[in-house]
């Protein structure tokens, strides 16, 4: 096979890891089957291996002596860098976007907004305070499709992986918390209908400022997440391979829950 065909493989492989772990079907504290992931898409383990370690490098994965390599729980520095570089490059986009933006794009950015307007009435005819797993996996769906619309006028290939990679960073740690309040998507509505407004007028000041705005909101809110949830703490105790790293005397323990622990798509046989 020649090297451009590998290249073009572990990117492919590199993709497919990224999509499952932004829908929340891998998640923090899994155990990564470089083997079990070759097999369900089809291609050789060298460019899945490959996808893997780039994943390590990008502190998305973490390598345990004697246990594999584990979906990483963000920590709070991380976090803060997530949202740190999001606030500098998506204000930028959306200032550009009030420049550049296509009639069809802002239009486009109108309907997934309204699309998320539709899941608060939904959450709340069901009388739900926090999003369950299916709500939670479209409105990261649509949440990033609106972002990616933006961040996209930039017309910057690098611009737009950099994102893409802290918002991976960031749907697993929300996937891992479950803890998505209906309160805050409406709030996220309103602060995207604003940007909106910005871009519609033209105003690049007014759409980086509102961008900043929302940046900072959803900080303070997964901020406030990490360092409230029971459900945080014991993820990043239990199951952050950070944690198991820096705690060589934990490895027989940890060791003993990888082995309860599934595989991530491995077949039950």
């Amino acid at each position: 096979m020649s090297s451009s065909a590998e290249v073009t493989l572990r990117e492919k492989a590199y993709t497919i890891i990224q999509r499952k772990l932004l829908k929340g079907e891998i998640l923090a504290g899994d155990l990564v089957s470089e083997l079990s992931l070759s097999d369900d898409m089809g291609i050789g383990r060298t460019p899945v291996r490959e996808a893997i370690i780039q994943m390590e490098r990008e502190g998305l994965f973490d390598k345990v002596r004697r246990v594999g390599t584990l979906v990483k729980f963000p920590n709070q520095d991380e976090l803060r860098e997530l949202y740190t570089v999001r606030e500098a490059l998506e204000s930028h986009a959306a200032a550009t976007a009030a420049i550049v933006l296509s009639a069809k794009n802002l239009a486009l950015m109108n309907q997934l907004n309204q699309e998320l307007v539709e899941l608060v009435e939904e959450s709340r005819a069901r009388k739900l305070e926090v999003l369950d797993e299916a709500l939670l996996r479209r409105y990261f769906d649509i949440d990033i499709a609106l972002h990616a619309v933006i961040v996209g006028s930039v017309n910057s290939e690098k611009t737009s992986r950099i994102v893409n990679e802290f918002r991976v960073a960031h749907c697993v740690f929300e996937f891992s918390c479950m803890a998505y309040l209906v309160d805050v998507v409406d709030q996220v509505t309103r602060q995207h209908g604003e940007i909106l407004k910005a871009i519609e007028r033209g105003d690049s000041d007014r759409a980086r400022s509102a961008m900043v705005t929302h940046i900072r909101s959803a900080s303070e809110h997964a901020l406030d997440r990490f360092t409230s949830s029971e459900v945080a703490k014991k993820k990043l105790l239990a199951s952050s391979g950070a944690t198991a790293v820096n705690s060589p005397q934990k490895h027989s323990r940890i060791k003993q829950r990888s082995r309860q622990r599934k595989s991530v798509l491995a077949s039950e046989d």
